[in-house]
Protein backbone atom coordinates (compact mmCIF):
# COMPACT_ATOMS: atom_id res chain seq x y z
CA UNK A 1 0.00 0.00 0.00
CA UNK A 2 1.32 3.61 -0.82
CA UNK A 3 -0.08 6.99 -1.52
CA UNK A 4 -0.02 7.96 -5.34
CA UNK A 5 0.57 11.63 -4.70
CA UNK A 6 4.65 10.26 -4.20
CA UNK A 7 4.36 6.52 -3.98
CA UNK A 8 5.60 6.38 -0.21
CA UNK A 9 4.46 3.17 1.06
CA UNK A 10 2.79 2.27 4.95
CA UNK A 11 6.00 0.62 6.65
CA UNK A 12 6.14 -2.81 8.18
CA UNK A 13 3.21 -4.44 5.16
CA UNK A 14 1.90 -7.84 5.91
CA UNK A 15 0.31 -9.39 2.24
CA UNK A 16 -0.78 -12.51 1.99
CA UNK A 17 -1.53 -13.11 -1.57
CA UNK A 18 -1.81 -15.41 -4.39
CA UNK A 19 -3.24 -15.26 -7.71
CA UNK A 20 -4.15 -17.75 -11.02
CA UNK A 21 -3.88 -16.81 -14.10
CA UNK A 22 -6.19 -18.75 -17.12
CA UNK A 23 -5.74 -17.76 -20.03
CA UNK A 24 -5.60 -13.53 -19.83
CA UNK A 25 -7.97 -13.32 -16.83
CA UNK A 26 -5.91 -12.95 -13.59
CA UNK A 27 -7.88 -13.91 -10.32
CA UNK A 28 -6.20 -12.84 -7.19
CA UNK A 29 -7.33 -12.53 -3.49
CA UNK A 30 -5.42 -12.07 -0.42
CA UNK A 31 -4.72 -9.92 2.56
CA UNK A 32 -2.86 -6.67 3.06
CA UNK A 33 -1.90 -5.19 6.67
CA UNK A 34 -0.14 -2.09 7.47
CA UNK A 35 1.15 -1.24 10.87
CA UNK A 36 3.34 1.94 10.43
CA UNK A 37 3.09 5.09 8.40
CA UNK A 38 5.68 5.73 5.61
CA UNK A 39 8.47 7.44 6.43
CA UNK A 40 7.41 10.82 5.06
CA UNK A 41 3.37 12.07 5.37
CA UNK A 42 1.70 10.47 3.06
CA UNK A 43 -0.70 12.19 0.90
CA UNK A 44 -3.41 12.05 -1.88
CA UNK A 45 -5.14 8.78 -3.04
CA UNK A 46 -4.00 5.31 -1.74
CA UNK A 47 -3.07 2.48 -4.25
CA UNK A 48 -1.98 -1.05 -4.04
CA UNK A 49 1.19 -2.03 -5.78
CA UNK A 50 2.93 -4.86 -6.89
CA UNK A 51 0.04 -7.01 -9.31
CA UNK A 52 1.57 -10.18 -11.09
CA UNK A 53 1.00 -9.17 -14.54
CA UNK A 54 1.18 -5.89 -16.70
CA UNK A 55 -2.68 -5.12 -17.27
CA UNK A 56 -4.01 -5.07 -20.53
CA UNK A 57 -3.31 -2.18 -22.92
CA UNK A 58 -6.19 -3.15 -25.08
CA UNK A 59 -9.14 -2.14 -23.04
CA UNK A 60 -10.84 1.14 -23.30
CA UNK A 61 -10.63 2.61 -19.16
CA UNK A 62 -10.44 -0.07 -16.59
CA UNK A 63 -9.31 -3.99 -16.91
CA UNK A 64 -10.42 -5.29 -13.76
CA UNK A 65 -12.20 -4.59 -10.16
CA UNK A 66 -10.99 -5.85 -7.09
CA UNK A 67 -13.60 -6.13 -3.96
CA UNK A 68 -12.70 -6.14 -0.42
CA UNK A 69 -14.21 -8.18 1.62
CA UNK A 70 -13.49 -7.34 5.03
CA UNK A 71 -11.62 -4.01 5.61
CA UNK A 72 -10.68 -2.49 9.19
CA UNK A 73 -8.23 0.76 10.51
CA UNK A 74 -9.88 3.00 8.28
CA UNK A 75 -11.68 7.11 8.99
CA UNK A 76 -14.76 6.02 7.12
CA UNK A 77 -17.54 5.20 9.09
CA UNK A 78 -19.61 2.34 8.98
CA UNK A 79 -21.58 2.96 5.48
CA UNK A 80 -18.35 2.36 3.09
CA UNK A 81 -17.70 0.06 0.61
CA UNK A 82 -13.37 -0.27 -0.02
CA UNK A 83 -12.89 -1.45 -3.98
CA UNK A 84 -10.15 -1.04 -6.09
CA UNK A 85 -9.59 -0.28 -10.24
CA UNK A 86 -6.79 -2.02 -12.20
CA UNK A 87 -5.63 0.69 -14.65
CA UNK A 88 -4.16 -0.14 -18.14
CA UNK A 89 -0.72 2.37 -16.79
CA UNK A 90 1.19 -0.41 -14.52
CA UNK A 91 0.99 -3.00 -11.95
CA UNK A 92 -1.40 -0.86 -9.34
CA UNK A 93 -4.86 -0.89 -7.87
CA UNK A 94 -5.80 2.51 -6.89
CA UNK A 95 -8.21 2.30 -4.33
CA UNK A 96 -11.56 3.93 -3.96
CA UNK A 97 -14.33 4.44 -1.33
CA UNK A 98 -18.20 3.96 -2.10
CA UNK A 99 -21.53 5.04 -0.30
CA UNK A 100 -24.71 5.30 -1.18
CA UNK A 101 -24.60 9.03 -0.25
CA UNK A 102 -20.97 9.69 -1.21
CA UNK A 103 -20.82 7.75 -4.29
CA UNK A 104 -17.74 6.63 -5.46
CA UNK A 105 -14.40 8.76 -4.66
CA UNK A 106 -10.02 8.07 -3.93
CA UNK A 107 -9.57 6.72 -0.81
CA UNK A 108 -7.12 9.04 0.60
CA UNK A 109 -4.06 8.41 2.65
CA UNK A 110 -5.84 10.30 5.64
CA UNK A 111 -8.15 7.75 5.77
CA UNK A 112 -6.01 5.08 5.28
CA UNK A 113 -4.79 4.44 9.19
CA UNK A 114 -1.19 3.11 10.37
CA UNK A 115 -3.38 0.42 11.43
CA UNK A 116 -4.70 -0.85 8.16
CA UNK A 117 -6.15 -4.24 7.19
CA UNK A 118 -8.16 -5.38 3.96
CA UNK A 119 -8.99 -8.77 2.37
CA UNK A 120 -9.51 -8.55 -1.22
CA UNK A 121 -10.15 -10.47 -4.61
CA UNK A 122 -10.63 -9.83 -8.13
CA UNK A 123 -10.16 -10.42 -11.11
CA UNK A 124 -8.08 -8.06 -14.34
CA UNK A 125 -7.36 -8.47 -17.79
CA UNK A 126 -3.79 -9.18 -19.10
CA UNK A 127 -2.28 -9.00 -22.98
CA UNK A 128 -0.10 -11.84 -21.78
Amino acid sequence: IADVANGHQYGNNTVQASYRKIGKLVYICGIVITTTPPSSTPSGAVRMQGLPFSPSTAQAHCTGCISSGNAQGHSLGGDYTITMRVNQSDKIANLYKWSATGGTTSLTAAEWLDAGEMQFGGTYITDL
